[in-house]
């Protein structure tokens, strides 16, 4: 069985297309917005934001130098619908996560731009200028930054870090932490680890870990442990198995009750 990994979207497939391209949610002012769109020569209600990442030298491909805030241009720019030629990043967060730079000291940039001025590639986006609105070498704070400011619907950012209370809903992409309840839906791309309560449904791509309680759906690509607490009345107990392992599927969904591990129908 083939699984595809969440997050990683097929050719010509993005969350712009999916679901309109979105506007940048203005919950309270943002100085640091309010001067992109002066930059842009726009309103910030015309502005979406841009997820990418830079090496330890904050550089982009080819050693293209990125400013930690303020106004920036691509000196090569190019309209067409080819890789290069411009400044990339992720819409909103979304695109494929194996594109970004999981370097521990990698500069995670959050970048606002003109939404009439996108170009939509596979797996990312390029505009021909941008405003950097955060820079830090933290991908929890550019990410948390980012989640701030989301349109609504669900959007999964790649690489972040959620965290809510029982009977929640959480989707985030490639290599994201996600943590929630009892009754929980949560769903992330490959390289992730999810936990929630009793009675929750994980899903995520390959090389992922997830845990969750007694009588929880688990779905995970190759390579991911699934893990079920549940108690016995005397002590909490684990219950683990592995995908490709055992008769174990990778994307097919599982539970447990009482440490008894059966797909789920």
């Amino acid at each position: 069985m083939t699984f595809a990994p969440l997050g990683r979207p097929g050719p010509r497939l993005l969350a712009g297309e999916r679901r309109g391209f979105g506007r940048v949610n203005v919950v309270t002012p943002d100085p640091a917005l309010i001067s992109a769109a002066l930059a842009l020569d726009c309103e910030p209600s015309d502005l979406v934001l841009l997820l990418r990442t830079c090496d330890p030298q904050r550089q982009g491909h080819g050693g293209f130098a990125w400013p930690d805030s303020g106004l920036v241009s691509a000196p090569d720019w190019n309209p067409r619908p080819i890789c290069g030629y411009g400044l990339h990043g992720f819409l909103w967060g979304v695109g494929d996560g194996s594109l970004a730079s999981w370097d521990s000291a990698a500069w995670w940039l959050v970048v606002a731009a003109r939404h009439d001025e996108l170009v939509e590639l596979v797996g990312k986006v390029k505009v021909p200028r941008a405003y950097v609105v955060h820079a830090s070498q933290d991908r929890y704070a550019a990410t948390q930054y980012l989640c701030a400011r989301l349109p609504p619907g669900t959007w999964p950012v790649i690489g972040a870090t959620l965290t809510a209370g029982s009977g929640s809903t959480l989707t985030a992409g490639d290599d994201s932490t996600l943590t929630a309840g009892d009754g929980s839906t949560l769903t992330a791309g490959s390289g992730s680890t999810l936990t929630a309560g009793y009675r929750s449904t994980l899903t995520a791509g390959d090389g992922s870990t997830l845990t969750a309680g007694d009588r929880s759906t688990l779905t995970a690509g190759d390579g991911s442990p699934l893990t079920w607490r549940w108690g016995d009345g005397r002590r909490w107990r684990l219950t683990t198995v592995y995908t490709g392992e055992d008769g174990i599927e990778a994307g097919k969904p599982y539970t447990c009750s009482r440490g008894v591990v059966t797909p789920k129908i």
